[in-house]
């Protein structure tokens, strides 16, 4: 019970990596604890870590008949089925769209490195620098130590002629 109250209130400081490696710890420990496990698939899912969290999803509705886990579960569905047609979208030169569809995907999952590099790129590819740097900068903040990310953003800065901030 520490381990999942500990996991809580680190999600609640926006520490998800701890939470995460707490909540794996409580269901390593007490393997029928729905709550951690539906705490633990929120989770995944918000890292955009879809294959994870439906076996999570899964095992609650197939030992619970869980409606909201089933309800969630149909997200995830929904949301790779977005992420479908945005790539598509995004192959066939239709940045603009692919960009929506990136951005409603992001409401359910914030913090997913590959949804905010894909939308970057889109921004770049219709020459929305800017837009582009804040994709880039929230993937530099969401890894630590990302150093690909922080010499994309100096490369970018550069190229909008804001040396000061390329150099920082």
């Amino acid at each position: 019970m520490s381990y999942f109250k500990r996991a809580t209130v680190l999600l609640a400081m926006g520490r998800f990596r701890s939470a995460l490696h707490d909540l794996n710890k409580v269901i390593e420990l007490k393997p029928d604890f729905t709550s951690a496990r539906m705490q633990r698939a929120n989770v995944l899912t918000k890292q955009g870590l879809f294959e994870e969290a439906s076996q999570d999803y899964n095992k609650i509705i197939v030992d619970q008949n869980n409606g909201e886990a089933r309800e969630r579960l149909d997200r995830i569905y929904t949301i790779i089925n977005d992420l479908d047609n945005a790539k598509r979208a995004s192959a066939n030169h239709d940045f603009g769209y692919a960009i929506d569809v990136y951005t409603q995907v992001l409401e359910h999952c914030p913090w997913s490195t590959e949804i905010h590099e894909l939308r970057s790129e889109c921004y770049l590819k219709l020459g929305d620098i800017s837009k582009a740097i804040n994709d880039i900068d929230f993937l530099a903040k969401l890894i630590p130590d990302n150093t690909e990310a922080y010499f994309r953003l100096s490369e970018l800065h550069y190229a909008m002629g804001d040396a000061e901030y390329a150099l920082k």
